[in-house]
């Protein structure tokens, strides 16, 4: 199974489930859903979410995906550098039915995130 992760309020996901699909304000402004690998998220999370409350974490199976999912370069928006790896973005609605689990995403006390170690 090849597993990306998008993280989002837990209100949106909630809201979601009576949309009968996901679809974030990103994919409006920007055309796609922002996805990460699993060794991409922890530090996408600390670099756009840190202290955040209230999140959680999409677990997206990429073959149930139904929209167009490609995996591309991503700039930083803290500079101009290229952030490490190919990203996943996805060109449309989710399908609740890619979403195979749904994890709380709490910082610690710091306010930093790690990925859970079950999803390791």
């Amino acid at each position: 199974m090849d597993t990306i992760y998008h993280i989002t309020d837990r209100r949106d996901w909630e809201s979601a489930q009576f949309q009968g699909f996901y679809s974030p304000v990103s994919l409006d402004l920007e055309g796609f859903i922002h996805c990460s690998t699993p060794d991409q998220t922890e530090e996408t999370a600390n670099l756009y979410y840190k202290g955040r409350v209230n999140l959680v974490l999409l677990c997206i199976e990429t073959k149930l995906v139904k929209a167009d999912l490609r995996f591309e370069g991503a700039a930083s928006e803290d500079s101009d550098a290229k952030r490490e790896g190919l990203f996943p973005h996805i060109y449309g609605n989710l399908n609740l039915d890619a979403v195979v689990d749904v994890v709380a995403f709490p910082p610690n006390t710091e306010g930093k995130f790690y990925l859970p170690k079950d999803l390791k």
